[in-house]
């Protein structure tokens, strides 16, 4: 896939029916590789900065002990992160996230979590965690408030994956053509 993200980055999406096609990948990667204009060695570099930034972000929500860290650190999925994929990145903006929410700040999980669905379909795995969380953080008696707290995590991810849809429409002029891929 780093072939797929890094051809992204230099020509952007095509659409192609029948043969190969780039509109299964989503576009906040690519188009930071884009920016960033460096190769590939370089973007390894950079995502081991996004994983370090995160990393130290969710160090500091838990304080884990040394230990821990060394073992979080060892596990094998680690390994991605450090390649051209969206791993960093998810994980970062994901970290970044889970701060706002524990901090209450509002304007830092919008943004967090819109980023997080042009990088990876996050609707489909973060819609139901979130449901269960805001479910879970109110009484029976108050559950409908959980509903208003699952919609402001949902609505994000929603403006974006609709973002992404849109984008790949305007390129193929098939709409959702992410799923017929």
């Amino acid at each position: 896939d780093a072939g797929w993200y890094h051809t992204l980055s230099e020509t952007g999406y095509t659409y192609d029916e029948g043969g190969p096609n780039n509109l299964v990948f989503f576009p906040l990667f690519p188009l930071i590789w884009h920016i960033a204009h460096v190769g590939v060695w370089g973007m390894s570099v950079l995502n081991t900065l996004f994983f370090a930034t995160g990393f130290s972000i969710l160090c500091s929500m838990y304080k884990p002990d040394t230990q821990n860290k060394l073992l979080w650190l060892s596990l094998p999925c680690v390994y991605f992160v450090f390649i051209p994929y969206t791993e960093a990145l998810f994980f970062l903006l994901g970290t970044i996230a889970f701060y706002g929410i524990k901090n209450k700040k509002k304007l830092m999980v919008w943004v967090a979590l819109f980023l997080l669905s042009l990088t990876r379909p996050t609707g489909v795995l973060l819609g139901p965690a979130f449901l269960a969380m805001s479910l879970l953080s109110y009484s029976n008696k108050t559950w409908h408030k959980s509903l208003l707290t699952y919609l402001t995590y949902l609505l994000p991810m929603a403006l974006g994956m609709f973002l992404f849809f849109w984008y790949e429409y305007t390129v193929s002029g098939k709409w959702f053509v992410f799923f017929e891929i």
